[in-house]
C-alpha cells in the first residue's frame, strides 16, 4: 500500500478514483475543511454558492485545498448515491445496488454514500472516514448526523434479519420504529413469531439499523429477489398487513 494511503481525505480518494485534475489557486494557509496545510487553495467565494447550508462543518482557515474543493464540484455527489475506491473507480448506485456495496466492500481504500433525497451534503462528516478494511467500516447515509463504524458481520445479520421480516409482511415502517401494530404481533403470536418482532424491536433506534432498513429494497421491487442474504430463520415469523407499505428510502 503507498505510503500516503492511510492518509487519504475523501476528497483525494474521489479525485484519484475519478482520475480527475482538481481545480487549483494562490491562497496559501490552512484548509477550512480538512484543516491541512496548503500553498494552492482556493478562496471560498469561488468554491461554494449561495445557496450552501453547511457552514457549521468548516472551521478556522484561509480557504480551501483544491482536493476539498473537488467535493463541491460536482452535484453528483450530493444528488445520487455512490461507491468510489482506487481499484474500481467511482460508480454511481441505484437504490437498489447499496447494500450490495455494503455487503461486498471493494478492496481498500474504499467510501460509499446512500442519498435519500439529495438535499444535503452529510459526506462533508466523513472527510477523514475513507474505509481501509472490507471488514470494519463507516455507514453514511444522508439522514445521518455523522457516520457510524459497523463490521461487515453486524450488516449481515441486520440484512438477514430485515429481509425475514420483510418477506413475512412486516412493513418497513415497523422495522424503522419497533412498534408493530396489533395485527402484526396477533399474527406473530398466531405463527410462533415473537422472537423476530422482539428482536426487531431492540435494534429500532439505533442508526446502523436504519440505514440497513432503508437500503434494503422492499419486497416486489427489482433488486429485492437476489439480495445476496440468506433469510435469518427465526423459528416461525411474524406476518402482518400492508406488506408493500415502505418508508420512503
Amino acid at each position: 500500500m503507498e505510503p500516503d494511503i492511510e492518509r487519504m481525505t475523501l476528497g483525494e480518494l474521489l479525485l484519484r478514483s475519478r482520475r480527475a485534475v482538481p481545480e487549483t489557486g494562490t491562497v496559501a494557509g490552512t484548509c477550512v475543511l480538512c484543516q491541512r496545510p496548503m500553498t494552492d487553495g482556493l478562496r471560498l467565494k469561488n468554491v461554494l454558492s449561495g445557496n450552501f447550508t453547511g457552514w457549521s462543518r468548516l472551521y478556522a482557515g484561509e480557504g480551501m485545498c483544491p482536493a476539498c474543493a473537488y467535493l463541491f464540484s460536482d452535484q453528483t455527489f450530493r444528488k445520487r448515491s455512490w461507491v468510489a475506491s482506487l481499484t474500481g473507480g467511482f460508480r454511481e448506485l441505484g437504490p437498489d445496488e447499496v447494500r450490495s456495496v455494503l455487503l461486498d466492500p471493494p478492496a481498500p481504500p474504499w467510501f460509499a454514500y446512500a442519498r435519500r433525497q439529495g438535499h444535503r451534503q452529510t459526506w462533508l462528516t466523513c472527510l477523514h472516514r475513507v474505509n481501509y478494511s472490507r471488514d470494519r467500516y463507516w455507514l453514511c447515509h444522508e439522514d445521518l448526523e455523522a457516520p457510524v463504524l459497523v463490521t461487515r458481520a453486524q450488516v449481515r445479520e441486520m440484512c438477514a434479519l430485515v429481509d425475514e421480516a420483510l418477506a413475512r409482511g412486516v412493513t418497513k415502517t415497523e422495522l424503522l420504529t419497533g412498534q408493530a401494530r396489533t395485527a402484526t404481533w396477533r399474527k406473530a403470536l398466531e405463527q410462533a413469531g415473537e422472537a423476530l418482532l422482539r428482536e426487531v424491536a431492540r435494534l429500532a433506534g439505533t442508526t446502523a439499523w436504519e440505514v440497513i432498513v432503508r437500503v434494503t429494497p422492499a419486497p416486489g421491487r427489482a433488486g429485492a429477489k437476489d439480495s445476496g442474504v440468506i433469510g435469518a430463520h427465526l423459528p416461525g415469523g411474524a406476518v402482518g398487513e400492508d406488506a408493500n407499505e415502505e418508508e420512503p428510502a
